[in-house]
């Protein structure tokens, strides 16, 4: 089951996020402690822009390091993805350079720091075993599936108008 997991959300290509099938977010209770956490450290945002966010963030530690699920072993990721640069997130993990840019964050951010401090203490957990590396936490998070739901493309894969 762990691998088919992988496969459908962290699998590189043809996963559910591929197909406009089905995606992740977190929990209830997650979203809550997280939006309220946020608050705290002076970040303001709605449950729906928290769930955008949320979601560039998922897809981007998916597709690199498929940082999902911290209980299930390296060997499982490798028999569905090879990954030269190694499985889940590096202790001192940093956001894409995609995210970044489109958040405006630059060196040192304040707001780029409490993003980071709540992601990590909400939804990231520490391999079992530990190997330095963190996954969320599959507790937290739950996958969604609606069929009127819009999805966006890219720039770059989005089909041009005639």
């Amino acid at each position: 089951m762990q691998e088919y997991l992988l496969r459908l959300f962290a699998g590189g290509y043809n996963t559910l996020y591929d197909s406009a099938t089905s995606w992740i977010e977190p929990t209830d209770q997650a979203l809550f402690d997280a939006v309220d956490a946020l608050e705290e450290n002076n970040v303001t945002v709605t449950d729906e822009e928290f769930i955008d966010f949320f979601n560039a963030w998922i897809l981007s530690i998916c597709d690199m390091s498929t940082a999902i699920g911290h209980t299930i072993s390296d060997t499982i990721r490798l028999k569905v993805r090879p990954n030269y640069g190694g499985y889940g997130l590096d202790k001192d993990w940093g956001f894409s350079k995609t995210i970044r840019e489109i958040m405006e964050w630059h060196d040192g951010n304040e707001t780029e720091m409490a993003w980071k401090r709540v992601l990590k203490e909400e939804f990231l957990d520490s391999a079992q075993p530990d190997n330095g590396k963190l996954y969320i936490d599959l507790s937290r998070v739950k996958p969604r599936f609606d069929t009127s739901h819009v999805w966006y493309k890219c720039e770059q894969c989005r089909t041009k108008d005639s």
